[in-house]
């Protein structure tokens, strides 16, 4: 196998076992979810008031996502542009194009959220 063959293999493989990794993490936090339920039980708090505090996330500090979205795909598309400008790809292959639509796409969601970040304070306030 030449070495074309053995990187289109290994990213075929990141890419499948993204849910896996997905699903994997998400059992592990219905597993605490659970636990907590449990404990919670246990010392006799009302079930309504503990299945309330999950679902509203109150018991856990709920970080503003369009944010961390919105850095994630500046750093992606500033990283494609990036490597589109010292050459690296075919020159045709579309490389500076997708870094552009995916800075874009972060900047709306700094955007976003820098608009609505008093929307989801008031939200998160409310009993």
């Amino acid at each position: 196998m030449d070495s074309d063959n053995i990187v289109a293999l290994i990213a075929i493989l990141a890419a499948f076992s993204i849910p896996v990794f997905w699903l994997y993490f998400d059992h592990k936090a219905k597993e605490r979810r659970a636990k907590v339920l449990e404990k919670a039980l246990e010392v006799g708090t009302p079930p309504e008031d503990v299945m309330h505090a999950l679902q509203d996330g109150s018991c856990r500090r709920r970080h503003r996502i369009p944010y961390r979205k919105g850095l994630v795909l500046l750093a992606i598309g500033g990283a494609m542009l990036c490597a589109a400008k010292i050459g690296l790809g075919q020159g045709d292959d579309g490389l500076p194009l997708v870094g552009l639509i995916l800075s874009f796409l972060g900047v709306a969601f700094l955007l976003s959220d820098f608009f609505n970040r008093n929307q989801a304070d008031d939200s998160s306030s409310r009993p």
